[in-house]
Formats: C-alpha cells, sequence, structure tokens
C-alpha cells in the first residue's frame, strides 16, 4: 500500500512505518514491553538495512553471490548444477551477507539451502541414472530364520520402496535415505531380495571399481562430523527446529558445510560430477552394444 500511494519506498522506511503502526497497537492493548522490544528490533534491522545500501551490498548481491559460488566450486561444478540448485546457493550467500549487517539473525535457512542442493544432486546422481532399473524391480522377502533377520529384511523394504518411489512418483530421497541407500548399494542380504543392484552393477561392468569408489568418498562426506553434527543431522535440524537447536553453531556449521562441497578432501559436488559421468558412460556402452 505505501508503494501505490506514497510512490516507492526504501525497504528500511516501509520496515519502520510497518514496524511502528504494529508497536502502537500493541501498546495500546496493554502490551508495552514487547512493543519495546520489537521496536528496538526493527530499529536495529533497519539500520542494518541503510548500512547495507550505503555499502553498495543491496545493488548486486546475486549477482555477487553467483560469483563468489562460480570461483569457489569452479567451472565444471557449476555447470553441473541446475538453475534451481545454483539458485539456493545464491540464496544461502544472500541471507548469509544480510546476517552480517543483522537484517536477518537465523542462520538455519542458510544451512538448509546448501544442504537441500547437497540432496538434490545426490538423487540426480544416484536415482535418476538408474531410473528404469528401479522402476521396473521388485523387493521379495526371503524366509525369515530370525527376528534380527526380519528386522534386517523390512530396514531394506523400507529402503527400496523409498528408492522406488524416488525413481516414479517421487518424493525424491532425503539425505538420511541417500545414506541408507550407499550402505546397501553392494549388500548380499538386498541383492537376495531384488536384483535392482545387481542389474546396476552389471550395467557398470568394468567402470564398478571407479565408481564404488566414488560412492566410498561419498560416504565420507555422511561420515563427518562439524561439532558432533553431520551433514544429516544438521539439514534435519535446520528444516525441524526443536528446542537444543539454539545450541548449534550455525555460522560455523555453515562454513563446515561450504568446505564439504567443494573443498577437498570430500569435495562433495566434484565426486558427484565424476558420479554422473560413470553412469552416464555405462549406460552409453550398453546402449551400443544392444
Amino acid at each position: 500500500m505505501s508503494y501505490y500511494f506514497c510512490g516507492e519506498v526504501k525497504e528500511e522506511v516501509l520496515l519502520e512505518y510497518s514496524g511502528d503502526r504494529l508497536c502502537r497497537a500493541m501498546k495500546e492493548v496493554g502490551r508495552i514491553e514487547e512493543s519495546e522490544k520489537i521496536s528496538l528490533e526493527i530499529e536495529n534491522r533497519a539500520n542494518g538495512l541503510r548500512s547495507a545500501q550505503q555499502d553498495g551490498v543491496l545493488d548486486n548481491l546475486r549477482l555477487e553471490g553467483e560469483r563468489a559460488w562460480f570461483q569457489y566450486l569452479g567451472v565444471e561444478n557449476w555447470r553441473m548444477l541446475p538453475d534451481k540448485a545454483r539458485s539456493e546457493l545464491v540464496d544461502s550467500y544472500s541471507m548469509q551477507r544480510m546476517i552480517e549487517y543483522r537484517v536477518l539473525k537465523m542462520w538455519a535457512p542458510v544451512v538448509l539451502a546448501i544442504a537441500k542442493v547437497a540432496e538434490a544432486e545426490l538423487n540426480q546422481a544416484l536415482i535418476e541414472p538408474w531410473r528404469e532399473v528401479f522402476a521396473s524391480s521388485e523387493f521379495q522377502a526371503v524366509d525369515i530364520s530370525s527376528k534380527k533377520q526380519e528386522k534386517k529384511i523390512e530396514r531394506r523394504r523400507q529402503l527400496f520402496t523409498s528408492v522406488k518411489k524416488a525413481a516414479t512418483t517421487g518424493p525424491e530421497l532425503t539425505l538420511g535415505q541417500i545414506q541408507v541407500f550407499l550402505e546397501n548399494f553392494d549388500d548380499d542380504l538386498m541383492d537376495s531380495c531384488t536384483d535392482a543392484f545387481v542389474r546396476i552393477r552389471l550395467v557398470l561392468d568394468n567402470l564398478l571399481p571407479e565408481f564404488q569408489e566414488i560412492l566410498t568418498r561419498i560416504t565420507t562426506c555422511f561420515l563427518a562430523r562439524e561439532s558432533e553434527m553431520s551433514i544429516v543431522d544438521l539439514r534435519n535440524a535446520s528444516a525441524h527446529p526443536r528446542p537444543d537447536s539454539a545450541n548449534i553453531d550455525w555460522g560455523t556449521s555453515v562454513l563446515w558445510l561450504r568446505q564439504l562441497l567443494g573443498t577437498p578432501p570430500l569435495e562433495l559436488l566434484t565426486n558427484i560430477r565424476i558420479l554422473k559421468r560413470l553412469s552416464n558412460t555405462a549406460l552409453e556402452r550398453r546402449k551400443e552394444q544392444s
């Protein structure tokens, strides 16, 4: 409304105007202390916006973010990412810059944006090339000899069901499910219940050793820890905040996730890119042979 009736208004002015109306309304109903806290918070954020504007940060913030990620990840990894993933990373950069200027306060959305990129790219590398294999496979449990085996088979059944859905109707696998997928890629009990992974390994043929080596590197990324928290822990905590989430050093976690994506020895995105290349090469060879 301020835009249409008063002409274009600077963000910090609109923030203060809206905040002032809210605070006055709260005072009228007797919520004085809350009103004062909100007023101070809005003033601090408006000042942060002014500082960011004066420093020229807001003028080309997304371009700055794109350039920063491009330079960090390298040409090949950046080109591999779809527009949505690039946008998520740029969003994470923009939010981080606004946190530095005290315009935003919560780090969790920054963590979530980065984790979602890893999640989406792992789905593309692990599920997409083998979509037809998973879609056409079934799970048939072997004879159960003990309660312990029954539980193991049920866990594998749940994983297979999730993988088949990811390959057909969706949704995609979560990071937690992807970690279990990696653990069962070459698993005797899983192979006795479904031929899906056997068929994939047959297609990979002589590329299988290199493929499995890359899977091991990616598994290492899941086992890595920052302050006792893995990428799965951080993704879950950022998406579903709990009371103890306040104890997480989110700023440090963002830096660690960034390193996990692009810095050796983990460099998750580089390993994902290699995995995609190996899968595509194997499928092309199979097509030429058929």
